[in-house]
């Protein structure tokens, strides 16, 4: 009996030295870095009279490409569970809309074509939810450009 005593004592003592030693682990598995890629479709509206003019003698046809590839890159810091910094840069994808007829009795054609990009850094917060989940937040500031 008092075998069986010392040896439950002992497992339950390794255990509890071995869960501390993982929690400063993961503590320290934590604080790394981290990246993420993302990739979907883009679809970019245009007006329907965006670039119809209007008056006597104008008629055109039009035609739009408005449907693209869009990706993100995420590159991120974990400082510990509850504070990172992250970086993003993300391509919504090209349009085009393509016109061609007369204006004014002159014809003529053209394509007007726009990309759509973006760049952000935020500081994310989380709070832990049990050790599988966080409730997390971003606070930051991005840069959008259409061209």
């Amino acid at each position: 009996m008092k075998n069986q005593l010392i040896a439950v004592t002992t497992l339950v003592f390794l255990a509890g030295a071995s869960s501390t030693v993982l929690a400063q682990a993961k503590r320290q598995q934590d604080a790394r870095w981290y990246a993420g890629l993302s990739c979907g479709r883009a679809d970019t509206g245009f007006p329907n009279q965006a670039f119809v003019p209007t008056g006597a003698g104008a008629a055109l046809s039009t035609s739009t490409d408005t449907q693209g590839i869009a990706y993100r890159i995420l590159l991120g810091y974990n400082f510990d569970r509850n504070w990172a910094l992250e970086g993003t840069y993300t391509d919504i994808g090209d349009a085009k809309y393509n016109y061609a007829g007369t204006i004014a009795a002159v014809p003529g054609s053209g394509e007007a074509k726009v990309s759509n990009s973006a760049w952000s850094l935020s500081v994310k917060g989380a709070i832990p939810i049990g050790q599988q989940y966080d409730l997390f937040g971003r606070l930051g500031w991005s840069h959008n450009r259409s061209s």
